[in-house]
């Protein structure tokens, strides 16, 4: 079984590239489906179907508060109200071991500073969930 490392992902938000940013600490992808539950009576077990899809990623970047800087970045597209997300493993072209995912996403909250403790490392931390749209695959 092919192993790999997780050390350099592509991350795109609202066409800025975060990746040659610098700023990606971590980016970790959810992909879910809403689950009804379709249990009838004389059944012996939870029986359940999916629904819609619902996907999400919550990522940690580096926070920098410089003119065209990752804090303008992510409150811009906060407050546009959504965001278009590109994410792949691995910054090198997309293809079958390296399968790019993008949607359009809503960042909920944001907080210009995750951790104000004296001497931390700024970072932010948030969610872009989906937003009316099915998260694509693609491997060409």
């Amino acid at each position: 079984m092919a192993q790999s490392v997780y050390r350099n992902c592509q991350l795109t938000i609202a066409t800025v590239d975060m990746t040659a940013l610098g700023a990606v600490k971590s980016c970790v992808p959810n992909f879910d489906w809403v689950m009804h539950d379709d249990t009838a009576m004389g059944d012996t077990a939870l029986s359940r179907s999916k629904g819609l899809q619902d996907w999400s990623f919550d990522i940690e970047l580096f926070q920098d508060f410089v003119d065209e800087g990752v804090d303008e970045k992510i409150y811009t597209a906060w407050a546009a109200g959504t965001c278009a997300i590109i994410w792949r493993p691995d910054t090198a072209a997309v293809g079958v071991n390296n399968p790019q995912f993008s949607g359009t996403g809503i960042i909920p909250t944001y907080q210009p500073v995750a951790d104000g403790v004296v001497g931390a490392k700024a970072a932010i931390k948030f969610r872009i969930q989906s937003q009316g749209a099915a998260l694509t695959r693609t491997t060409a």
